[in-house]
């Protein structure tokens, strides 16, 4: 083990890590450097990630995705697997008690390392799990929520009231939500696959820029020469056929996200023209109110009937006591 290596020290680096491209990047370059303790610094990276607050979970995500991507390419899986089990506690604890935000950056890296096979199949279903498992449970519960209220409208109202609202159907979704919904979602893979390349372009082009500062051409010979003690990072370790690879993505990404953000405008602007009274299902669905309509007037006029005649009755028995009491004699 290096001599520079403490379980402290990387606690240390793990807690001043920043959410920057840099940042992490230098964090996973120092553990990949030490990494013949990579079992130890698993456990002090996950007793971190438990007690740290959402925004430095991100973070702890983060150098643990550089480090397993970047260890995979150099060292082979151990770097990867070494993460597996204690990865997949962190995601229970964010999955169940996690911010929104935090949930969000599991889902986008878990969809990132079953597409590029950073982990085994078996890890990733159950990552995956975990995360539909979550949104099932919330399901869940506004199901048992319902359930709780309609409850408490059949204890306050009368028997066929509950009834009638028990009776009421589920929404079905209008075919052009769906393909609005579908769009959407569309749009937003695209922009999660651009947003996860991102910051690796951010560092390849910092990394150039550091190169080039590094890097003098001679007045008389034209000769390049490298200060490589100029270096702030280890531009030498740049892998250039995996970065072509990742520009080549980023690019496809962004024309994709900006053919969908067309697609999408112009499926919003059709909405705009769209007649409502031309579709089917709105046209069967004024049908039906039309005929409930008049169901509903032949009641009402039933009612109005026997109103009316059971006021006759009462006018013809008060009429009928009055000419008795105006001649009692006649008893």
């Amino acid at each position: 083990m290096p001599s520079d290596f403490s379980p402290d020290r990387f606690a240390d680096k793990l807690a001043t890590c920043s959410e920057t491209a840099a940042s992490i990047q230098a964090l996973s370059g120092w553990i990949l450097f030490h990494r013949r303790a990579i079992a130890e610094m698993v456990d002090v990276w996950y007793s971190s990630y438990k007690v740290q607050k959402a925004a430095h979970q991100v973070v702890h995500l983060y150098v643990a995705n550089d480090v397993m991507q970047t260890g995979m390419r150099k060292y082979g899986r151990d770097i990867p697997d070494a993460f597996a089990e204690k990865l997949m506690l962190a995601i229970a604890i964010t999955m169940s008690e996690g911010t929104q935000k935090t949930q969000d950056v599991v889902r986008k890296l878990v969809q990132v390392w079953r597409e590029r096979h950073v982990l085994s199949d078996e890890v990733i279903d159950t990552m995956s799990d975990m995360c539909s498992t979550v949104v099932n449970a919330r399901k869940d519960a506004l199901k048992d929520t319902m359930a709780l209220a309609k409850q408490h409208a059949a204890a306050t109202n009368n028997d066929d009231e509950s009834l009638v609202l028990q009776d009421i159907p589920d929404a079905v979704d209008w075919e052009m939500t769906r393909d609005t919904i579908r769009m959407i979602e569309e749009l937003e893979g695209e922009v999660v696959s651009t947003d996860l390349l991102s910051d690796r372009m951010f560092q390849l082009s910092s990394n150039l820029h550091y190169f080039a500062q590094a890097t003098t051409t001679s007045d008389d010979d034209e000769t390049t020469t490298t200060e490589w003690d100029q270096l702030e990072i280890p531009v030498f370790e740049i892998d250039l056929d995996g970065s072509a690879t990742h520009v080549a993505a980023f690019r496809r990404h962004l024309e994709n996200q900006l053919d969908k953000r067309t697609a999408l405008t112009a499926h919003f602007t059709s909405l705009t023209n769209h007649v409502v009274l031309d579709d089917m299902s709105l046209i069967e669905i004024a049908a039906r109110m039309d005929d409930e309509t008049k169901d509903m007037q032949a009641l009402l006029d039933l009612c109005v009937e026997a109103a009316e005649a059971k006021e006759q009755k009462r006018k013809e028995y008060e009429a009928a006591l009055r000419r008795r009491h105006s001649h009692p004699d006649r008893q």
